[in-house]
């Protein structure tokens, strides 16, 4: 694996993970862009039923988090 693979496989372990210096964590380590391909990801992730259950309430609690943050 790459360092990028790593890093991205760490971030979103660390955005799923529902705990909330994780996710503010990860989140800021991001570019701009990365946030918002992000929180587009998230919201997807809420509402496709091909998500398991606890990924979709895994993606809420990280959108929870972080509108918190705004």
């Amino acid at each position: 694996m790459t360092e990028a693979n790593d890093w991205l496989e760490q971030f979103w372990n660390d955005i799923l993970s529902r705990d909330r210096d994780k996710i503010r964590s990860a989140y800021r380590s991001a570019s701009e862009a990365e946030r918002r391909g992000c929180l587009a990801h998230l919201r997807v992730m809420v509402i496709d039923p091909e998500y398991h259950e606890a990924q979709r309430e895994s993606a809420q609690a990280a959108l929870d988090v972080l509108a918190a943050e705004k």
